[in-house]
């Protein structure tokens, strides 16, 4: 690895104003909060533990616990959650009452992490777009309204599209690339940043690059099962770029954002470049598993069409599909320059000090995706 310059789904919501889970070993808190949404996701509840240490907390998600059985991952999330003193609100944010039923809620709120968003390559524009903008805008709105003075917003890296120049910085250029990830997340940052107000609420936009630690679904969990099913292969020798990020590092990033000024907008990476090659072998190495094989990405291509066309006939979404290939496929690093010279933003966790917390999560809490017969 070569260290670079470090630059810079469910239901509505059932009484939002009340909080299913709360008054945990911490006890109940009082005083003006902050509203983390999507606080059952990886990123979200990490978030939410991090800000409930220093203050109140209430979580949003489109979940609902009670139809959780007491094994179900997300279960054992949400009881973190309710340890941690964390209040609990069910809401599903493309609900167009969930804003004005949030109201007293938001009243009591100084700051929203908008954590929430579609977790998935493809889909119809017009999904994306419900999520990532107009319920995005409907909450920020209500937010401002009710007296929400920081507004911090979860983006993506991805607004640069699929091949942007090397080191790109936060003046872009941006990327739709027919992508309806990539598109409606710029399209978000535009209407957020048209509120942003330092009279009223500011808004601040983080950029992550690919989000990896402990749970994490697509950088750790679904490499590690498509391994331990010697399903998961490398892409021209896994020569494209992974930007990763650990877990500790957004929480870190965000709350720098909290207390910055409003009307910016940050890249957040680890600061260094790493190959695909060089993380999902490191990843397969720590688990267990053989270096992962390599295919010409116009094979994978090829079986991705084929792996769409037979979903299609059946009425199913194919495990394998072009535009996920897309999102490994990225050439170059992005610059998180700007984090560390104005946020103050320095990233503590090296990756093999991730892998190396991966290793023990994997051996406490999921052993099945360690390769067969590895032990500690």
């Amino acid at each position: 690895m070569k260290k670079k310059s470090v630059a810079k789904k469910s239901r509505s919501a059932r009484n939002p104003g009340k909080s299913s889970a709360g008054g945990g070993r911490s006890g109940t808190k009082t005083g003006k909060g902050i509203l983390v949404t999507g606080a059952l996701g990886f990123i979200g509840s990490n978030v939410a533990l991090a800000l409930a240490k220093k203050g109140r907390v209430i979580g949003l998600d489109m979940i609902n616990p009670n139809e959780l059985g007491p094994d179900h991952p997300l279960q054992k999330r949400f009881n973190q959650l309710k340890r941690a003193g964390i209040e609990y609100i069910q809401g599903e944010l493309t609900d167009s009452g969930l804003p004005q039923r949030l109201e007293s809620v938001l009243a009591n709120c100084h700051a929203l992490v908008h954590t929430a968003a579609p977790v998935k390559e493809k889909g119809p524009l017009e999904q994306f777009r419900a999520v990532n903008v107009e319920a995005t805008l409907r909450l920020a709105q209500t937010a401002r309204n009710q007296g929400v003075k920081r507004w911090v917003q979860l983006s993506s890296v991805m607004v640069y599209g699929f091949n942007y120049p090397p080191h790109v910085s936060e003046e872009g250029p941006l990327r739709g690339d027919d992508n309806p990830y990539c598109i409606t997340k710029i399209e978000s940052e535009h209407a957020l940043l048209g509120l942003s107000d330092v009279r009223s609420m500011d808004v601040v936009i983080l950029r992550p690059g690919d989000v990896y630690g402990p749970a994490s679904v697509p950088w750790v969990v679904r490499p590690l099962e498509m391994m331990r099913k010697k399903q998961f292969l490398l892409l021209d020798g896994g020569r494209y770029t992974i930007n990763h990020v650990h877990i500790s590092h957004i929480v870190q990033a965000i709350e720098l954002a909290l207390k910055s000024s409003g009307g910016q907008i940050f890249n957040v990476t680890d600061g260094i470049s790493s190959t695909c090659g060089e993380y999902f072998g490191a990843l397969a190495a720590m688990a267990g598993y053989a270096p992962p094989p390599s295919i010409p990405s116009w094979a994978a291509r090829m079986g991705a069409l084929i792996m769409e066309g037979g979903s299609a006939l059946i009425g199913r979404e194919a495990q394998l599909n072009r535009e996920a290939l897309k999102f490994v496929m990225r050439p170059h690093p992005v610059s998180s320059r700007k984090a560390t010279e104005l946020l103050g933003y320095r990233p503590k966790v090296s990756l093999t000090e991730g892998l190396e917390e991966i290793r023990s999560w994997l051996h406490e809490e999921r052993p099945d995706l360690l390769a067969p017969g590895l032990t500690k």
